[in-house]
């Protein structure tokens, strides 16, 4: 009985999952698809990809160049979030590979969301609407499409998932889950450090 109790749970889920991604896809094919391309930080994004694409370096032996001018990244801190798109680049042009990071860090966030409501509240049908409701949010859009760096706007899906594994060590006591939230937030710090420093840690504390 047990097992079956854990499998409509679980089927539930994946339901509430399908549900989001449902929900998500008139954006993702809006912002696919509308021209001109709107992100203020677009054109920034794609050039430092097609640097690294064609003179591939690691993070902290790159140069950051922005027109005609630029400074080395040794000084500097690491943004991974280039490296993700980079690899789409393989199966995609460059501004779709931006593009669909862009998503695909999306959906991360929002099942994050879910994940977390859920954990907090135990109740799926009321994380879900709140999951539902940040996908038609400000804060969502409007970071993606106006509010600057594109590396940050997809650091924020770490967001959800560190706080979901200290409230998982917080109601279990479980040290690995304090871990993987650790781990997790360093990740978040070399994929764009804005998300850490202006959330994640204030948050945390």
């Amino acid at each position: 009985m047990h097992i079956v109790y854990k499998l409509i749970s679980v089927g539930l889920h994946l339901l509430a999952v399908l549900a989001i991604l449902y929900f998500l896809w008139p954006i993702v094919s809006w912002y696919i698809n509308y021209r001109p391309l709107w992100g203020v930080d677009f054109y920034y994004t794609v050039s430092f990809v097609s640097f690294i694409r064609d003179n591939f370096t690691l993070p902290h032996l790159s140069w950051n160049y922005t027109w005609f001018g630029g400074w080395p990244l040794l000084h500097s801190y690491p943004i991974l979030q280039y490296y993700p798109i980079l690899f789409l680049t393989r199966f995609f042009d460059i501004i779709e590979s931006t593009q669909v990071w862009m998503m695909v860090s999306t959906g991360v966030f929002l099942v994050g969301v879910y994940a977390l409501c859920v954990r907090l509240s135990k109740n799926a049908g009321f994380a879900l609407l709140i999951a539902l409701a940040t996908t038609y949010s400000v804060g969502v859009y409007g970071g993606l499409t106006w509010g600057g760096s594109l590396p940050s706007y997809a650091t924020q899906a770490f967001y959800p998932w560190i706080w979901f594994f200290i409230v998982l060590f917080l109601q279990t006591g479980r040290l690995q889950t304090l871990y993987l939230g650790a781990l997790l937030t360093g990740l978040s710090i070399l994929a764009h450090p804005l998300i850490a420093i202006g959330y994640i840690f204030p948050s945390v504390t």
